[in-house]
């Protein structure tokens, strides 16, 4: 671990005042800084922040230091392996969120997931009518009223918050990038990812919920209601998997030399490129999945590589690319760049996902297969 002393990037005035001024000075700036952020937390309409105004940076503050001893002192051991999985450090104390936000982000954690737990249980009494043995994707047939049972939970329970922030759902109205570029944050949601897993009825689809901001993931949330689990992350909080009561850290793990490669394949959009990549990795071993839950296998270690080559959403990929960020894992175009949030046109670039160790090397392989790829 190690700590962050550069502060955060409000005002360049600040930062100038803080670089001469004593120790009365810095405290107040600090206070300063954070009555400004909490406004905009609020959403407070007198507060204007130029630029994004998110803290980069954050100084350590003893009980920053504090909550990470007592967080660490409180894993079991086997958490702890993956805390420090390869001598990779987890946490960076002070950086990220700042302290006040900690409280709310644990918190604003735990609603979502009930929310996502409460929009699964709207799907699965439509799931498991057997009057809805037949799933089709016409008008009021039982996958779409269960895609809309989901989404009206969710936009009900987001708005019961009472945090203001827009929602964009994949089943409510488009709205215009000219209305949408403005958004520092918002929330992303796919009430029911994986309708050709519903159709088939093999149990793997999700419930997807995604906090935005500045165009990264912070927050996600991804539900499987058949199966009862549970993957949910936020930035500086760790990312986890809850199966029943049991909740368990997860990180992803990063491929070692001589294991075969566990590489993550959809049971529904099978391709000859993808078959093409993975031929040239040599010894590798394919896991069937359905949905948002591809990717996070690779958060929770079980696979090693998600290539996707194939059109998405970005509602498809922000919760469960929150999970896999905050396990120690990268969802990358193919030419390295993280996927972004909130652009004008909605639709995913073709994507990677593995252990942010093992970039370099997926990098080489599709660079490998270039032309086919292309």
């Amino acid at each position: 671990m190690w700590e962050s002393n550069g502060p955060t990037s409000l005002s360049r005035i600040w930062r100038q005042r803080m670089r001469r001024g004593n120790g009365c000075m810095r405290r107040r700036c600090l206070h300063d800084c954070r009555k400004c952020h909490e406004a905009r937390m609020r959403g407070d309409k007198h507060v204007v922040v130029w630029g994004t105004g998110t803290p980069l940076r954050e100084f350590l503050y003893s009980d920053d230091m504090a909550d990470a001893c007592v967080f660490l002192l409180e894993q079991a051991e086997e958490n702890l392996s993956c805390l420090f999985n390869n001598e990779q450090p987890l946490a960076n104390i002070g950086c990220g969120w700042a302290r006040f936000e900690r409280p709310m982000m644990d918190k604003l954690l735990n609603d979502i997931v009930a929310i996502a737990v409460k929009a699964g249980q709207a799907i699965m009494e439509i799931y498991a009518d057997p009057a809805n043995a037949v799933m089709t994707k016409a008008d009021d047939s039982p996958l779409t009223q269960a895609d809309l049972a989901s989404d009206r939970v969710i936009s009900a329970g987001l708005a019961e918050l009472g945090l203001g922030w827009p929602v964009l759902s994949e089943e409510s109205t488009q709205i215009a990038y000219v209305e949408r570029q403005s958004w520092q944050r918002f929330w992303l949601v796919d009430p029911l990812d994986g309708t050709k897993e519903f159709i088939k009825r093999n149990g793997e689809f999700t419930v997807n919920i995604a906090l935005i901001e500045n165009g990264q993931p912070v927050l996600g949330v991804v539900y499987s209601p058949v199966f009862d689990v549970c993957y949910y992350a936020a930035r500086g909080l760790g990312a986890f998997v809850q199966r029943g009561e049991a909740s368990q850290l997860i990180r992803a793990q990063p491929h070692t030399a001589g294991q075969s490669v566990k590489v993550v394949a959809s049971r529904s959009h099978g391709d000859e490129r993808t078959a093409a990549l993975l031929n040239q990795m040599g010894d590798h071993e394919c896991i069937g999945m359905g949905s948002s839950l591809k990717l996070c296998l690779i958060a929770e270690g079980v696979a090693h590589f998600y290539p996707r080559l194939g059109p998405t959403m970005e509602w498809d990929t922000a919760a469960a690319h929150a999970v896999v960020s905050e396990a120690g894992g990268i969802v990358c175009d193919l030419n390295g760049d993280e996927l972004r949030y909130n652009k004008p046109d909605l639709h995913n670039p073709e994507f990677l996902v593995m252990p942010a160790q093992d970039k370099l090397q997926r990098l080489s392989n599709v660079s490998n297969q270039r032309t086919l790829l292309i």
